[in-house]
């Protein structure tokens, strides 16, 4: 029997962010015989010209700029399909948002794409969603057999209600209709488990990655070099590392990597900042020039404050190569940065508690830092390279049953 595994996306490869996603298409390529890449949405015009030869890339069901959503009267009947969906405890902003998430479904399921392209593959097919939301909201309208044979990830907006206000349309109804369902962390795993106990034996932790790398070097001009990489939204709180460099006693630099919304405040609070405080604001960067820049910059510490995590790739990639991280006690961080890879502060740590804790990383010990550096980069290869964590996914996939 052909082993075809269909890829639900949100935008890869039409983008140019999740580059990691190809990694694992470059193991899955080695274990079935087609796979197929389907996105939702598309970012870019064209895809990424590095997806390995035998993935064939669907049409995105939305070109760029074009999403739309179904009719009221096409959501109505998609409701009355399956009316498990309905949640007897929606209130009216609920209702509002399971109308508009009703609407999206039905502009996926009678889109051209959807039936020409995805539909016809399903049947004798393992389904891979990369998310628990967006393309994954179609899973309880696919038959069983397509059902159990397919594998859900799940990460953070897509897994902690409380990201969402606490209701996601078709979670629960995603959560009881997949085969299997793949947290990234453990934390995930016992979330999940505690909120579905009924579904916990189809619960495993497939844990995301990076490449191993080479440590980067150290610094030697006595000058504290911070670094954090995220997209500059709320949620990443970027201007809690700003106000507690305003307390600093100490050089230091700090360069973020990233665009977004709240890059313009940044650069305002940045110039309030002391003379010892010197700031760079790159930008955005493709993902695979990151880790190439971790290998030639000498920073001492990745800074990641967000409200809300996973377990995050780009403390994995600072990690890869020899940088340890602080971080916030969220989601599933603290499997990730522990005492010996770094600093785990409370999701609340006020700017000048948090700069307490960077003053008494920079006078520690270079015993200790170096220690902090090696453990940092062993701990990525022992548990987070990308490549043997994407031939675990294969593996759980391959054994979901398929119906001929």
């Amino acid at each position: 029997m052909t082993r075809r595994l269909v890829m639900f996306t949100d935008c890869y490869p039409y983008s140019n962010a999740d580059e990691w996603k190809r990694f694992e298409l470059e193991i899955f390529a080695e274990r079935f015989d087609e796979i197929h890449v389907a996105s939702r949405l598309a970012l870019t015009d064209m895809p990424d010209p590095l997806v390995p030869g035998k993935v064939n890339i669907l049409p995105p069901v939305f070109a760029k700029g074009g999403q739309t959503r179904a009719s009221d009267l096409a959501a109505l009947a998609l409701l009355a399909r399956r009316p498990g969906l309905f949640d007897s405890g929606l209130s009216r902003g609920r209702l509002g948002y399971l109308r508009s998430s009703l609407r999206d479904v039905g502009a996926v399921l009678a889109s051209d794409t959807w039936r020409r392209h995805v539909a016809p593959l399903l049947s004798g097919s393992h389904l891979y969603f990369f998310w628990g939301r967006g393309y994954a909201d179609i899973l309880p309208f696919l038959s069983r057999d397509q059902q159990l044979a397919s594998l859900v990830r799940m990460h953070r907006y897509d897994l902690y209600p409380e990201t969402n206000g606490g209701y996601m349309p078709f979670h629960a109804s995603i959560v009881r209709a997949a085969g299997k369902l793949a947290p990234i962390s453990e934390d995930g795993v016992s979330d999940l488990s505690r909120r579905f106990p009924d579904q916990a034996r189809k619960i495993e932790c497939l844990r995301l990655g990076t490449n191993p790398a080479t440590m980067g070097p150290r610094r030697k001009d006595g000058v504290l070099k911070l670094v954090s990489c995220a997209h500059a939204k709320p949620v990443k709180r970027l201007h809690l590392i700003a106000e507690a460099l305003a307390h600093a006693t100490v050089p230091v630099h700090w360069t973020h990597i990233g665009d977004g919304p709240e890059l313009a405040r940044l650069r305002n609070v940045a110039k309030t900042l002391p003379d010892r405080v010197t700031v760079d604001l790159p930008g955005a960067m493709l993902p695979r020039d990151v880790p190439a820049r971790y290998q030639t910059e000498p920073y001492d510490l990745f800074l990641n404050v967000s409200e809300s995590e996973g377990v995050p790739v780009s403390i994995m990639e600072a990690m890869a190569a020899g940088i340890p991280a602080l971080a916030t006690d969220v989601g599933g961080t603290r499997e990730l940065v522990a005492r010996d890879t770094g600093i785990l502060v409370a999701a609340d740590t006020s700017p000048t508690e948090l700069w307490q804790r960077l003053a008494r990383f920079a006078a520690q010990d270079d015993a200790l830092t170096e220690a902090m550096r090696t453990a940092s980069a062993a701990l990525v290869a022992a548990r987070y390279d990308i490549r043997a964590n994407a031939r675990r996914v294969a593996d759980a996939i391959l054994q979901l049953p398929v119906a001929a």
